[in-house]
C-alpha cells in the first residue's frame, strides 16, 4: 500500500444520535512532517463495534451497531454515536507515551488463542493499524491479545487492549485524562 497518500475514511465528524440522516465520510490524511494515522476497531458478539481514528491533530470515535438478518444473512449497520475532538498537545504527548509503554511497534501481526493451544468461540476481535509516511503496521486478534511485558507473546488476558482503548478514550476526556497512570 502506498504510504505517500494514506487515506482513511471516517463517518461524520459531529456527534449524533440515532438519526436517519445521511452520513458523509471524512478523509483522514497523513499531516505534517511525521504524519501518523492510527485506527483501532474493537468488536464482540455481545457488544457494539467501537472505531477510533487519529491523525495527530484530530481524534474521531464512533460506536456502531451491526445487526444480521438470520434469514438472509445480510448485515446492516448504523452509527449510534460519533464524536471528533482536537486534543491538546499535552494529551497527544501523553497518548504517544501510552503507546510507547504498550510497545505497540513490537506487536505481532496476529494474536489467536490457537497460539496457546486453546479455542475461544465468542470473545473480542480487534485490529490496530498504524501508518506513517515511511511504514505501516497492522496487528489484530480474534480472542487473543499481546502480553503487557512481552508483546511478541500471546495471552487470553485483554489488559493490553483495555489499556490501548483507555489511551484512545483519554483523547476525548474533557476533564483530567489519565494515560496509564499519568495526568493530562
Amino acid at each position: 500500500m502506498a504510504l505517500n497518500y494514506a487515506l482513511i475514511s471516517a463517518l461524520a465528524i459531529l456527534a449524533c444520535g440515532c438519526s436517519n440522516r445521511e452520513i458523509k465520510p471524512t478523509v483522514y490524511k497523513l499531516v505534517g512532517k511525521e504524519g501518523k494515522v492510527r485506527v483501532l476497531s474493537i468488536n464482540s458478539v455481545w457488544t457494539n463495534t467501537l472505531h477510533y481514528q487519529t491523525d495527530g491533530i484530530r481524534a474521531c470515535r464512533e460506536e456502531i451497531e451491526i445487526t444480521m438478518d438470520r434469514k438472509s444473512l445480510k448485515t446492516t449497520s448504523r452509527v449510534l454515536k460519533q464524536e471528533q475532538v482536537i486534543p491538546s498537545p499535552k494529551k497527544w504527548s501523553l497518548f504517544e507515551q501510552s503507546l510507547n509503554t504498550l510497545q505497540i511497534e513490537q506487536w505481532k501481526e496476529s494474536y489467536s488463542p490457537q497460539d496457546l493451544g486453546s479455542m475461544v468461540y465468542d470473545g473480542l476481535n480487534w485490529k490496530l493499524e498504524c501508518r506513517t509516511r515511511s511504514k505501516s503496521q497492522v496487528s489484530e486478534g480474534a480472542h487473543g491479545f499481546p502480553t503487557l511485558k512481552e508483546p511478541s507473546k500471546t495471552t487470553l488476558d485483554k489488559k493490553a487492549i483495555d489499556q490501548l482503548i483507555h489511551a484512545f478514550d483519554c483523547l476525548f476526556s474533557t476533564d483530567r485524562a489519565q494515560f496509564l497512570g499519568q495526568s493530562g
